[in-house]
């Protein structure tokens, strides 16, 4: 029987998406980046105050989402395996799945549910819903052999894509009563959904009959396509409620960008001063947008652009690496970073 593809987790948004360029690119900046002297930076300093953190007992802290009371989730590994955790107010709720050997949260709501995944005994992939309460739903589209979900909205509507070992990689989303549809844009050959808004609308790429990897939005039934110009690869990754969407482009000398697709349809591509490598993670209500980008000396730096168009770029105090992942609609962004004592989470408020 065929087998999914789904990599290790190195960076959520990215090596988890099973795209072998994609891991293939990244995994060999990650291992250069981590694998040199840093430089004191001279970035810009961003007007936030962040606290750093790890659940008891952690040896890598992975936050991937913040919501509007400023609650984090993500997962971390200590010496029994990997588990999710909630982090609000300065206290941690760590959970697992019932029968998992590795929960992995990636995305919480504003009601406080999270979704993400989790591998069971057999290392078989599937989703779950944990409500605010804590009980937890586990899920998988028919005749998934793969389930990985990557965002849930207010509603409780969760999107992502799976892997039917016969016809491949799709999207889904699951409505909040627990029904579960699947999805392609048409000539799709991979689908891969990755962010929903508070409208509905979904957003993610696919790899056309062509072999160009397209970005899509998904609403009231419907698909817009899209590339940004000039580019070989479009990846969306976050949706904002206004249906503004970021994420991050390949253009035809291989150069990545991040870039911006206003509800109009508008791209504008940017980077920071310096980059090499930019990647757009999130962008909240007011269209601000956070990320990480990798310079010209393969050091990883976080990056927030306000709405007009500003970009500023941080690092945590000693890190040798920032990841940005998430902002929640009060500008608030979570992320990870690593030090010479290894990988920590981190929250930063305005």
């Amino acid at each position: 029987m065929l087998k999914p593809r789904i990599p290790a987790v190195a960076v959520l948004f990215l090596s988890s998406l099973g795209r072998p360029p994609l891991r293939k690119l990244f995994r060999g900046l990650i291992i250069s980046t981590l694998g040199v002297a840093f430089a004191t930076s001279s970035m810009a300093a961003l007007n936030q105050s962040f606290t750093t953190f790890d659940p008891p007992g952690s040896i890598t802290t992975n936050p991937t989402s913040v919501n509007t009371a400023g609650v984090v989730t993500g997962w971390f590994t200590d010496s029994s395996g990997t588990h999710g955790f909630l982090f609000a107010k300065g206290a941690f709720t760590t959970f697992d799945v019932k029968g998992s050997i590795g929960t992995v949260p990636t995305s919480i709501n504003s009601a406080g549910a999270t979704t993400g995944r989790y591998t069971d005994a057999q290392s078989v992939i599937h989703g779950f819903l944990r409500a605010a309460n804590g009980k937890i739903t586990t899920f998988d589209p028919t005749r998934s052999a793969a389930t990985l979900p990557f965002s849930v909205n207010k509603a409780g509507v969760i999107t992502g894509f799976y892997f039917d070992p016969s016809t491949g990689y799709h999207g889904f989303v699951r409505a909040a009563t627990g029904k579960i549809t699947k999805f392609d844009p048409r000539g799709s050959q991979k689908t891969t959904a990755v962010s929903i808004n508070d409208a509905g609308a979904i957003t993610g790429f696919y790899i056309a009959l062509s072999g160009s990897t397209k970005g899509f939005m998904f609403a009231n039934g419907a698909f817009t396509t899209f590339m940004v110009k000039g580019s070989l690869l479009t990846d969306p990754l976050s949706i904002n409620t206004a249906g503004a969407i970021t994420g991050w482009t390949r253009d035809t000398k291989s150069l990545i960008h991040g870039f911006l697709r206003t509800a109009t349809g508008t791209i504008t591509k940017f980077d920071p001063a310096g980059s090499i490598v930019t990647t757009a993670t999130g962008i909240n209500k007011t269209g601000a947008i956070t990320g990480y980008y990798i310079d010209a000396n393969r050091q990883v730096h976080g990056f927030f652009r306000k709405a007009a168009g500003g970009i500023t770029a941080f690092d945590l105090p000693g890190a040798t690496a920032t990841f940005s992942l998430g902002i929640n609609n009060g500008g608030v962004i979570t992320g990870y970073y690593t030090d010479t004592s290894g990988q920590h989470g981190f929250v930063g408020h305005p």
